[in-house]
């Protein structure tokens, strides 16, 4: 049964109502006529035209390859390919878009590259491989990027995102990144850095970058880093490239106490996992779950793909000495209607796949698999496909 009215068309299947607003579903919110047809199409006649919504079966091959298209025609940026959002100059017109930097270019790009690692190992098409390959290199030289230039970061911290210096105004020069920017935000986060400049060059001199990397980044850079040695990498030297890269990124954390350090040498202001900040500062207590859950993730990460036994016997050692794992099974300090923000619960996701994938404790396997669960149940209306089949791989059976 279809409804109309002047805020978009409702549908009620006897179950399940269904909501559709205007712009996104139909050509306008107010619905003045509906008609349906036999297939069970519903034609709809708004202020702003006629629109059909209609349910057309496909496979997953089908529903994939539609959005591998968009993606490959909307979504790129740079040369290296970096997927992000793009935004149409006019609502619903695709003939006109623009694409720009994100704060999270590492966190997408690996979450995209990461599902074309499992197309890759699926369905072995070689245009899966393509795809997976530039992903991988696109985040891989956000680590090389940072070496060198004008304001130098240590070795194994990847940049958030890249700008072309050539044709690109001076980003450091806008005024959401000036110092009296970040004097005026920090009075409302007090751990907010005063940082300059926000977009230091690369040594050939070609590319701005951006610091103050957070864990959302290495949270996609460690997942697609799994993901492409075990399902794409064949060749020796494929694998030595994910395993130079993770280990540059680990040894990083472990040599600064567990927080990444940016070219002030000082640590970023979401990227910290030590000890004493997540159980000892009050500031971070919020923080404690998620980033808890993330360093134990990456130290397995970087034990199974370098072969170094050291990064488990350091994930050891938080689990049990510092009560990670204990942390890792309330990754969320937020319960219950509203509570949940939809990147955060990818970045667990992200994490949980790959720590109950080469956690060797069982101990520690038993108690992450158990708050995976429960995460999963407070998410499973959200009918999510990463984490439902996360879930099914990990948790069924």
């Amino acid at each position: 049964m279809w409804f109309g009215a002047t805020i978009g068309a409702i549908r009620y299947d006897g179950d399940h109502w269904e909501y559709r607003e205007g712009k996104r579903w139909v050509p306008g919110n107010d619905i003045r006529a509906i008609a349906v047809n036999q297939e069970g199409g519903a034609w709809l006649a708004t202020n702003h035209g006629v629109g059909l919504i209609e349910r057309r079966p496909m496979t997953l091959a089908e529903k994939a390859e539609f959005y591998e298209d968009e993606i490959d025609k909307y979504n790129r940026r740079t040369p290296f390919g970096y997927v992000m959002s793009a935004v149409l100059e006019k609502p619903g017109d695709k003939a006109q878009w623009r694409n720009r930097d994100d704060d999270n270019d590492g966190q997408w790009t690996g979450e995209y590259g990461a599902a074309e690692c499992f197309a890759y190992a699926a369905t072995k098409d070689p245009q899966a491989r393509e795809r997976a390959t530039q992903a991988f290199e696109a985040l891989r030289f956000f680590s090389q990027v940072t070496q060198g230039g004008s304001h130098p970061a240590p070795k194994g911290f990847p940049a958030r995102t890249i700008l072309p210096v050539e044709g690109a105004r001076n980003p450091n020069l806008e005024s959401s990144y000036s110092i009296e920017s970040d004097v005026k935000r920090k009075e409302s986060d007090l751990l907010w850095k005063v940082l300059h400049p926000r977009w230091p060059t690369s040594a050939d001199g070609k590319w701005y970058w951006k610091c103050d990397t957070s864990s959302d980044e290495l949270d996609g850079h460690y997942f697609i880093n799994a993901r492409y040695y075990d399902l794409v990498a064949e060749t020796e030297e494929e694998k030595d490239r994910v395993r130079q890269v993770v280990r540059d990124m680990t040894d990083h954390l472990i040599e600064h106490d567990f927080k990444l350090v940016d070219h002030d040498g000082k640590p970023t202001r979401w990227a910290n996992f030590s000890p004493d900040t997540l159980n000892r500062d009050p500031w971070w207590w919020t923080e404690r779950g998620l980033n808890s859950l993330s360093i134990l993730s990456y130290l397995r990460v970087a034990e199974h793909v370098t072969g170094d036994p050291k990064y488990g016997d350091i994930a050891e050692e938080l689990a049990w000495k510092e009560s990670f794992a204990a942390n890792a099974m309330y990754p969320k300090y937020q319960r219950g209607p509203g509570s949940f923000v939809q990147f955060d619960d990818e970045m667990a996701f992200m994490n949980y796949y790959n720590l109950l994938l080469y956690e060797k404790d069982p101990r520690v396997r038993e108690m992450i698999l158990l708050s995976f669960h429960e995460y999963w149940e407070l998410l499973e209306s959200e009918l999510d496909p990463f984490f439902n089949f996360a879930h099914a791989a990990l948790c069924e059976g």
